[in-house]
């Protein structure tokens, strides 16, 4: 078995799709990036990140609560809601 965590259940028919909101909001401490500033590495509705394959882990392991939880309905998708609920 791999270090890294295992992958959470999306909820089906669920995708981050052209959301890029998580790339935003938050602090990212490897890519010192500070909260509610793009990411330097995001293309947002361009396409997303631009360093996927070698993204840091903190990235790699974060879902929003509104993939992996059915409770949250479409009114909290990030894009619609313009927040991340973790």
């Amino acid at each position: 078995m791999s270090g890294e965590a295992q992958a959470p259940n999306i909820v089906p028919g669920r995708s981050c799709g052209d959301c890029s909101l998580c790339c935003k909001l938050p602090q990212i401490d490897e890519l010192d990036k500070p909260e509610g500033v793009w990411c330097r590495h995001c293309a947002p509705r361009r396409g997303g990140c631009t360093i996927y394959e070698t993204r840091p882990t903190s990235c790699r392991t974060f879902h929003c609560s509104w993939l992996v939880d059915s409770e949250f309905g479409p009114e909290w998708r990030p894009l619609a809601c313009k927040m991340v609920v973790l």
